[in-house]
C-alpha cells in the first residue's frame, strides 16, 4: 500500500523582522490520501479479524462528507480490486457525517 512518496519543506521568506514560517508538505500518489488509505487498512483488517478477506466482501457502502474524496477512494478502490470482473458491488453516497469524519465504510462480506 503506497505511503507518502515526498516529504518537502517550504519556507516563507523572512520580512518585517518576522520569523520565517516552516510548511511541510507531503505529496502523496494518485491522489491517495493518508485517511482513505487508513480507511481501507481498518477495513482490511476487520474482515481479517472476523475469519474474512478482501475477496469474500460482497458489497460496500461507501459515504464521504465531501464529493473531493471521492478519487482518494475510487484510488483506493483500484489498489484493491483491480479486475472490473471480479469486484463487489459498491455504493458512494455524499452527505454530511458526524464528529468531522471525511469518510465512512460499511461492508457486507460472506464467510465461506
Amino acid at each position: 500500500m503506497p505511503t507518502n512518496k515526498t516529504k518537502t519543506t517550504v519556507r516563507r521568506p523572512q520580512r518585517n523582522g518576522q520569523k520565517p514560517r516552516v510548511y511541510k508538505l507531503r505529496l502523496y500518489v494518485a491522489g491517495q490520501t493518508p485517511k482513505s488509505i487508513r480507511a481501507f487498512a481498518n477495513l482490511k483488517a476487520v474482515l481479517q479479524a472476523g475469519g474474512a478477506s478482501m475477496d469474500e466482501l460482497v458489497k460496500l457502502n461507501v459515504t464521504i462528507g465531501d464529493d473531493m474524496v471521492r478519487d482518494a477512494v475510487n484510488a483506493q478502490w483500484l489498489a484493491h480490486f483491480p479486475n472490473p470482473n471480479d469486484r463487489p458491488a459498491r455504493h458512494i453516497v455524499v452527505q454530511p457525517l458526524q464528529h468531522g469524519m471525511r469518510l465512512q465504510l460499511e461492508a457486507l462480506a460472506v464467510i465461506r
